[in-house]
């Protein structure tokens, strides 16, 4: 069968050679007999509607092509259009062989949390029931099969209470002080604060604005512009000149160049981490999405046997 795409650029040829074989012959194509010699090439676009499916196949529509004496611009369009119709034919409606399978799956009693006679509260009620266990934090069942027995509803309903079982179970192992807390004693970084310029907040070198990064104070940066004007301000040229000796002291040491080093080293370790991160989990949610449309084919193999 063609891809709703072809279909619709399909549809949209035959159209326009209908309305060009309707517009220099005055009106549809006679369509001859099936036992007529010329019955493939008198298909085209005005009467490929009417073809009679009984007894045609696949191969038999291969006559149709260019130079086949056939009218219409595009005969390959026209033998597309016909395999489609052929090809849908032979399928059983969709729509009723989901119906079929799930009354099949009511009388099995596999649909027993569908519910379908109950309101919204008094299912999810219903739901919870199936899914508590009171001795567990842990839901009875996981999400695809209780999806399964719901006839694919409650998702959102599954998400939400497995997250109010996980945070009871995280409450009860906080009573039980058994929920490991961090007893590190935290300070938060002392900035620098034009109205306390004189406090050693020991940042070095010379302070980090940004706590933990390697930025130092620049001329031209907002962030760093009342430092700047201060410094501007209250020095003079001899202690410019000992404020970068002292910069370079600092700065330049064996351990000031391998903090920097190793801070640079984790940004770039932190972003090729997030993006493998990134990429094997859009490898799980393929692979995830192969093995659900796998079980899906074997569960309607395993159906469409039942029925036989």
């Amino acid at each position: 069968m063609l891809s709703p795409e072809n279909r619709t650029k399909n549809e949209r040829s035959i159209e326009l050679q209908r309305k060009a074989i309707a517009d220099e012959y005055g009106g549809p194509t006679e369509l001859l007999p099936r036992a007529h010699k010329g019955f493939f090439a008198s298909i085209d676009a005005s009467n490929v509607d009417d073809v009679p499916l009984t007894g045609l196949s696949q191969e038999d529509l291969a006559v149709i092509c260019k130079g086949d004496g056939g009218r219409g611009t595009n005969r390959t369009a026209v033998q597309m259009y016909l395999r489609d119709r052929l090809a849908r034919a032979a399928q059983p409606d969709e729509a009723g062989a989901k119906e079929e399978k799930r009354a099949k799956l009511r009388e099995e009693g596999a649909l027993d949390l569908e519910l379908p006679d109950l309101g919204r509260a008094e299912k999810e009620a219903a739901w919870r029931t199936a899914l508590v266990d009171p001795a567990s934090f842990e839901l009875k069942l996981p999400r695809s099969k209780f999806l399964e027995r719901t006839g694919g509803s409650g998702s959102h309903f599954w998400d939400r209470l497995s997250r109010e079982r996980a945070a009871a179970m995280a409450d009860e192992a906080r009573g039980r002080g058994e929920l490991w807390r961090s007893t590190r004693e935290r300070t938060d970084t002392d900035f620098y604060d034009p109205e306390d310029y004189n406090k050693d907040d020991g940042q070095v070198p010379f302070g980090n604005p940004g706590g933990v990064s390697p930025d130092y104070w620049g001329c031209g940066d907002p962030r760093f512009d009342a430092i700047i004007a201060l410094l501007l301000e209250k020095m003079s040229k001899e202690e410019w000149a000992q404020f970068g000796t002292e910069f370079i002291k600092i700065a330049w040491t064996p351990e000031m160049s391998e903090e920097m080093k190793l801070r640079g080293f984790m940004r770039v370790l932190s972003r090729c981490l997030t993006v493998a991160a990134e990429t094997t989990r859009v490898h799980i949610m393929i692979a995830k999405e192969k093995l659900e449309a796998e079980l899906r084919k074997e569960r309607a193999a395993r159906l469409a046997a039942v029925d036989d």
